[in-house]
């Protein structure tokens, strides 16, 4: 999925385009989308830990992951 991304991207998100984010989202299960919600969470925070700006983003994927 790697090719897909945006290699150092600090926009919204990471996926490089709406339509594979789309995709990607309706495909995978459950729990790899939780998964995948949590690992990015751990990324912005480690990543951007003193940014203010991404606690948006944190708190989508956060919500993502479930309770």
């Amino acid at each position: 999925m790697s090719r897909w991304c945006r290699p150092g991207s600090t926009g919204r998100g990471l996926v490089a385009h709406d339509l594979v984010r789309k995709s990607v989202t309706e495909t995978i299960a459950r729990l790899q989308a939780v998964q995948l919600h949590l690992r990015v969470a751990d990324a912005l925070e480690h990543i951007h830990a003193d940014r203010e700006s991404v606690a948006e983003r944190l708190a989508y994927h956060l919500r993502g992951a479930g309770p």
